[in-house]
């Protein structure tokens, strides 16, 4: 039976918020402005509309953009525990860019999940881990195996 629209519940409580420049991690790029106006507006968009999709070309500093609401996120408490899901030429960038960025994170809080190492990060202790960062390939493999081990209740 599907529910109609009116019966369907949001996922996250819809909340105005705005952005603190003091979360602001200043890139140091030596000839380069700090940041430019448009990451800036991504930036208080994404925090004023509780959720963002950023379709910038490559290069254009979006790694820099969703650090700097992970930073005002995690510092009011609104989040724990990050899940980012990467092509596979991205998951040491994302690493690198997040400890250059971030201000709440070490080299230990993250952890990279691949098929050869960390396989299933969900099974292990996570108590000092903040990021795990894995392939879209890992996740729809981890997604597969919890599928297939899912017991659904009978009628």
């Amino acid at each position: 039976m599907q529910q109609s629209l009116k019966e369907i519940q949001p996922e996250t409580k819809f909340r105005r918020k705005i952005f603190d420049e003091k979360y602001l991690i200043v890139p140091p790029i030596k000839g380069k402005p700090p940041y430019e106006n448009f990451q800036l507006d991504a930036i208080r968009k994404g925090i004023k509309q509780n959720r963002l999709a950023l379709f910038l070309q490559m290069g254009t500093g979006k790694t820099y953009i969703v650090t700097s609401l992970l930073n005002q996120l995690y510092a009011e408490n609104e989040i724990d525990k990050i899940v980012i899901v990467s092509p596979s030429e991205g998951v040491y960038n994302w690493r690198r860019e997040l400890l250059h960025f971030s201000n709440f994170l070490t080299k230990d809080n993250i952890l990279i999940s691949q098929a050869n190492s960390n396989r299933n990060p969900f099974e292990q202790d996570l108590s000092n881990v903040k990021v795990i960062i894995m392939t879209y390939r890992h996740y729809l493999t981890l997604s597969a195996v919890s599928y297939t081990h899912l017991t659904l209740p009978t009628n």
